[in-house]
């Protein structure tokens, strides 16, 4: 039996997720991007809805990389936005159990934008980078003893 198999057969849960989103476009000489380049990644790790009643806890691990490339080199043209965006939950989602331990909680995220570098480049729009991270339990949680 995995440690996994005796975690989810004895109430505790192991969430773990790793997510990678990477674009890279119009790079080098001359390219033409007539519209919008839009990399976005969504990541959601944890629980979601009811854990055991005897639960030790849960652990919830989530790590996001969303990397974007666009417009390097000479002579390249977007004739729209750059929207780099990356977007994580990482924690119990739900009712956790009155006799829980807690949890453990741990995320990671890296958003990069790398955007008309080098000579005669030209972005007919925005240039947005965002990173949105939620980590910890989303829920009510009842714990009996301390």
């Amino acid at each position: 039996m995995s440690d996994l198999d005796f975690f989810n057969a004895f109430g505790a849960e192991l969430n773990s997720a790793s997510q990678t989103v990477t674009s890279t476009v119009g790079n080098g000489a001359g390219n033409i991007i007539g519209g919008n380049v839009i990399t976005e990644g969504n990541q959601s790790v944890g629980g979601h809805g009811f854990s055991s009643p005897f639960s030790s806890g849960s652990e919830n691990i989530g790590s996001q990389n969303v990397t974007s490339t666009v417009a390097n080199g000479e002579g390249n043209f977007v004739g729209g936005n750059v929207i780099t965006e990356g977007s994580q939950s990482v924690g119990g989602h739900g009712f956790s159990s009155p006799f829980s331990s807690g949890s453990e909680n741990i995320g990671v995220q890296h958003v990069n934008a790398t955007v008309a570098n080098g000579v005669g480049n030209f972005i007919g729009g925005d240039v947005v980078t965002e990173g949105h991270q939620s980590v910890g339990d989303h829920g009510l949680a009842i714990h009996a003893f301390h």
